[in-house]
């Protein structure tokens, strides 16, 4: 999975030291460098910028990091503005971050991120215990049967490979009885032959709830990553596996490495 940087939005301190040791983790595995990210508001920008690199500059040194202020009336717009410039990096985002003195919280903006683009995201939830190594542990691969979700594979194949992490593919099939052609178990097996990496396990996930179902899967297993596509059309289990993701963000205790399908982003607002 090559990047060509590793771009860290960041607002308070303490969301900042949260999410710096997990980005520090992908930048080194992918052997790219990283950029923290902050906006400033257009007001006051002087005073505010002097004020944010007391402590900014400190932690960019720490992790051999650049150090980019830019001003703007919205963190998201500039955020968005800044990653387009920039298709082939990777942004390490904390979800349950506050934007800082805008009072925006990250939350809702890596959402915007995610939607306006098909930049590969690590997100990193409330649950994400302190200090956690993306790097070790399993990588859990979500699809559920629809070619959307199993755009993902070839970046679930490429980090597996960088961190030499053994692989789970799961197949979110859900509740809904499968169509009377469909093998379920041939198919998540066939996912997992195809996705080129040494051994993949796979497993079969049923339930009611998606989310649910793919954090225990990976809390049980101590995956050091869950993978998956952020929109995506009915699959097998007649719902979009896209739609659970943030839930599944905001319910791991691992990091997410999520992307939004290249192919919908022209037609989804």
């Amino acid at each position: 999975m090559r990047a060509s940087k590793i771009l860290v939005p960041i607002g308070l301190q303490h969301d900042a030291e949260r999410i710096l040791p997990i980005a520090a983790d992908v930048a080194e595995t992918l052997d790219a460098p990283m950029e923290l990210i902050h906006v400033v508001p257009v007001l006051d920008a002087e005073v505010h910028s002097a004020y944010q690199r007391a402590w900014m500059d400190p932690l960019a040194v720490r992790y051999e990091a650049t150090l980019r202020l830019v001003e703007h009336q919205s963190v998201s717009r500039a955020l968005r503005d800044v990653i387009a410039d920039q298709p082939d990096a990777v942004v390490c985002m904390d979800v349950d971050a506050s934007g800082g003195p805008a009072d925006t919280v990250l939350g809702s903006i890596s959402e915007d991120i995610l939607r306006a683009g098909h930049h590969r995201c690590v997100l990193l939830g409330p649950n994400v215990t302190a200090s956690p190594s993306i790097t070790t542990g399993p990588v859990v691969v979500c699809v559920d049967g629809s070619d959307h979700s199993e755009s993902i594979l070839s970046d679930a194949a490429a980090w597996a490979a960088e961190t030499g992490s053994s692989t789970w593919v799961v197949l979110v099939a859900g509740d809904a009885p499968l169509p009377v052609d469909i093998d379920e178990s041939s198919y998540v097996h066939r996912v997992a032959r195809d996705l080129g990496v040494q051994d993949p396990e796979w497993e079969v996930l049923h339930g009611h709830d998606h989310a649910q179902s793919i954090v225990d899967f990976a809390h049980d297993r101590k995956a050091g990553s869950i993978v998956m596509a952020t929109h995506g059309r009915s699959g097998f289990g007649r719902f979009a596996l896209g739609s659970t993701t943030m839930r599944v963000v905001h319910r791991a205790s691992c990091p997410v490495i999520a992307r939004r399908p290249p192919v919908l982003s022209a037609i989804v607002n």
